[in-house]
């Protein structure tokens, strides 16, 4: 969907998680263990009805549960297939494994170039150093805008590219023929977890595009890639300004276009690069305290045979604290051999 005007702030989407996540309701604490809240134990029997004027013989006949109440039922005795639901291979059914299996394919992207590059014709980045960059712009312009839920802008920016561990990163012309279904692979990838409501959300909300947070988080997007688009560009990479010509213009957000004109009126050096003549023509090495220097210790020498240096003579070996024997003394005992 394409960007809203950017003067006009948009509340975030309310969102139905029982429809993003079906079948998924029963909850979770901090541990990733089933909320005893919410789920039955495995021996509770269901309450018959109670009778009603309209319905004498209600005590009869048992009570049908719910959706939920069936789903949380299942969940309690263990009678839900894990693995199948996870809609991968290999999945421990127990929460804390799920979690770890989570982390090792969020680490995949690391290993995942973005494809842009190649037809940039210089620089590279995986997928993992975009989403970090991403959240640390996206954390900037929450500060900037009014209203903005950091957290959850923040997580958007985060996984906004989760589902390129699984269909790796298809850059605009990839796209021009290849599709790839990055709603299923974030919804498997994601599967099974104790916040997979939450990230479904957030996958939603994001992919909507309406909500202030959604418009951030896709200027922290551009944000990001246009950074490093000016970074190649200082380096006198000609291209690379022809492509940020496009990308400030893809910036929906007051704040997004506010960051977007002082990052391509700054350098990527200006941070710590000074222009002063006394760093750079004249600098001065910065003082060093002085080391106090110990005393000289004076040893004499163990006598030698024949009587060289016997234990009466006057020449002592003059040992220096840090270099030991000194010049002169050698040279004495050199000249009385």
């Amino acid at each position: 969907m394409a960007p809203t005007n950017s003067s006009h702030k948009l509340e975030p989407a309310s969102l139905d998680r029982a429809s993003l996540d079906p079948g998924h309701e029963g909850s979770f604490d901090q541990a990733g263990n089933a909320a005893a809240a919410n789920i039955e134990p495995p021996n509770a029997k269901t309450k018959d009805a109670e009778p009603s004027a309209s319905d004498p013989a209600g005590s009869a006949r048992p009570r049908t549960p719910s959706a939920s109440q069936a789903s949380n039922n299942d969940l309690a005795n263990g009678d839900r297939d894990r693995s199948a639901q996870m809609r991968s291979p290999g999945h421990d059914s127990e929460p804390m494994a799920r979690l770890a299996d989570f982390l090792f394919e969020t680490a995949t992207l690391k290993r995942t170039p973005r494809t842009g590059y190649q037809f940039l014709g210089r620089g590279h980045e995986n997928v993992a150093e975009h989403s970090f960059g991403a959240t640390a712009v996206a954390f900037v312009l929450g500060r900037m805008a009014e209203g903005a839920d950091i957290s959850k802008l923040m997580a958007m920016a985060l996984f906004h590219d989760l589902a390129e561990a699984r269909t790796g990163d298809l850059n605009y012309v990839n796209k021009r023929y290849v599709a790839a279904d990055e709603d299923a692979a974030f919804r498997d990838a994601t599967s099974g977890l104790p916040f997979e409501s939450e990230l479904a959300g957030i996958w939603a909300e994001w992919r909507l595009g309406e909500s202030l947070e959604a418009r951030l988080a896709k200027d922290a997007d551009q944000l990001d890639m246009i950074l490093e688009l000016k970074r190649l560009a200082s380096h006198g990479w000609s291209q690379a300004a022809d492509w940020l010509f496009y990308a400030i213009k893809r910036l929906a957000t007051e704040p997004g276009k506010l960051l977007g004109e002082r990052i391509m009126a700054r350098g990527p050096d200006d941070w710590w690069f000074e222009r002063k003549d006394e760093l750079w023509v004249n600098p001065k090495s910065p003082s060093l305290p002085e080391r106090k220097r110990e005393p000289a210790r004076h040893s004499k020498a163990a006598p030698r045979a024949c009587g060289e240096l016997g234990e009466d003579s006057e020449n002592e070996l003059e040992l220096d604290s840090e270099s030991g024997p000194s010049l002169e003394t050698a040279q004495m005992k050199e000249g009385s051999r």
